[in-house]
């Protein structure tokens, strides 16, 4: 069995030129499938293969031949985080250490502890469990890789021990709005040069869209544009 990083440069297709057929350009964003998982990307990057395909309702096998065809044309980019590929916009240009913490924030189960740990803070593992869905065994192993990173702070309470927001978790969301306002620029060129004459809009609930325009129709491509971290950032 190949190991990871070998997998990875089969799914890159490394040494392959990124050009249609007969040297065309071929553009990434016209096919609404690949629309879709790159949105998505956008709104959770570093997430990882299963759960994307879950989500999308998209067969696993369809997801990663477009992942590599948005690879090869540098629209994303994967590394690895804890023994497996995660996926995100390469417009991004998140740091290695970014990757690591935006794949506990994809991770659907991690986000509602950090969310509960904003919105009820002080709560202790037995009573996040039931919100969540999750054993409290499940709950504590999360908490255990949230606090790594600084995510969240837990604090002894007798025998209890109590979860809150962690500096860190704030410090995030500081960045990924950085990186989601560096992206929007980046990607606007790249599409441009997809001849898809992107325009960036807002809407009312704050996210930023980029209409594309091809064959006659408009396009819209959603982004978030508060950050990855919502409920902090409404605060």
């Amino acid at each position: 069995m190949p190991r990871l990083g070998e997998a990875l440069k089969a799914i890159v297709g490394e040494g392959e030129e990124a050009i249609g057929v007969r040297g065309r350009p071929e553009s990434m964003l016209m096919n609404p499938t690949r629309q879709r998982i790159f949105e998505h990307l956008c709104h959770w990057p570093a997430s990882r293969l299963r759960p994307m395909s879950r989500k999308l309702g998209v067969s696993a096998t369809v997801v990663q031949f477009h992942l590599r065809k948005m690879m090869q044309h540098q629209y994303v980019s994967a590394k690895e985080v804890d023994g497996s590929a995660v996926y995100y916009p390469a417009d991004l240009k998140a740091s290695e250490e970014d990757v690591t913490a935006m794949a506990l924030l994809a991770n659907d189960d991690a986000r509602s502890v950090l969310r509960l740990a904003v919105e009820k803070p002080g709560l202790t593992s037995a009573e996040i469990a039931p919100e969540v869905g999750r054993g409290v065994a499940a709950i504590r192993s999360i908490l255990k890789s949230l606090e790594e990173p600084g995510l969240v702070a837990i604090v002894i309470d007798g025998r209890h021990n109590r979860v809150f927001p962690g500096d860190g978790l704030f410090k995030l969301d500081k960045r990924t709005r950085q990186l989601l306002r560096g992206m929007k620029g980046r990607l606007t060129k790249r599409l441009a040069r997809d001849h898809l004459n992107p325009q960036i809009e807002m809407d009312a609930r704050r996210e930023g869209t980029i209409s594309l325009h091809f064959g006659g129709k408009t396009h819209r491509l959603r982004l978030p544009s508060e950050g990855l971290v919502p409920w902090i950032s409404s605060r």
